[in-house]
């Protein structure tokens, strides 16, 4: 994935986890309680992603 595809997935997961924590704040999340641990899962693997290619980037031009 691109750089820009990476930000627009973060950030749909960033909200996607914003609504869920809300949801559950008010006690309405029910069948989606799972859920919550799952997207942080996926937020960090896309960030982790990310540092990879940054560290990638950074010692092809340290060369």
């Amino acid at each position: 994935m691109s750089e820009e595809g990476l930000q627009d997935r973060i950030a749909s997961l960033r909200s996607e986890l914003s609504k869920l924590n809300i949801s559950a704040g008010r006690g309405t999340l029910k069948k989606e309680s799972g859920s919550i641990k799952v997207v942080r899962r996926n937020i960090a693997r896309v960030l982790t992603v990310m540092n990879e290619k940054g560290q990638k980037n950074e010692e092809g031009a340290a060369e």
